[in-house]
């Protein structure tokens, strides 16, 4: 494993060929620049619009998936949900509606004990991964590139086991305040 910069970090997003992959198990994800916007979301404001047009990530998506290319984001969460989740599930709108697909599942004690990854081109010769570091709160400490072919089977099946077992957020977003 290596960690990476940021720059590589957004290659990576660059270079995929077929499909991406995103394995989320934290109940919030600490990132400074969110903070003013979650404490609003828990005041009952309404999110700021994010679009293709003022988000350079959800442009990526939408450009990605009409080339073809494939997103797959699952969450695992225990319920009830957190209200930085019901966040982050309102912001899942935006993505989904760019092309992501996006699904929540149950957090067991194995996704519990396993890091978020992102998995890049699985079974395929460019595969990769992103796994990704939290410290406990989960603020963001940086992602390590793996290109171990054990460790991306491992992540590839564990894809493979969540992913049917997760529900369509559209099953969810109507239990979300707001």
């Amino acid at each position: 494993m290596t960690a990476v910069s940021p720059e590589e970090f957004n290659a990576c997003f660059d270079r995929f060929e077929r499909n991406v992959f995103r394995l989320e198990t934290l109940a919030q994800y600490l990132v400074d620049a969110e903070v003013e916007r979650v404490e609003a979301f828990t005041r009952g404001e309404p999110r700021p619009e994010r679009s293709v047009r003022t988000s350079a990530w959800l442009s990526r998506i939408a450009t990605s998936t009409a080339a073809g290319k494939s997103w797959q984001r699952i969450h695992a969460v225990d319920w009830p949900l957190t209200e930085y989740l019901c966040y982050e599930i309102a912001g899942y709108v935006e993505s989904q509606a760019c092309g992501e697909e996006i699904r929540l599942c149950d957090l067991t004690d194995e996704l519990r004990a396993h890091e978020d990854f992102w998995l890049f081109d699985a079974g395929t010769d460019n595969a990769c991964a992103l796994a990704m570091r939290y410290d406990p709160d989960g603020r963001y400490l940086g992602a390590d590139l793996v290109n171990d072919v054990d460790r991306l089977a491992a992540y590839t099946k564990i894809r493979d086991t969540v992913w049917p077992t997760g529900r369509n957020l559209n099953e969810h977003v109507t239990i979300v305040p707001r």
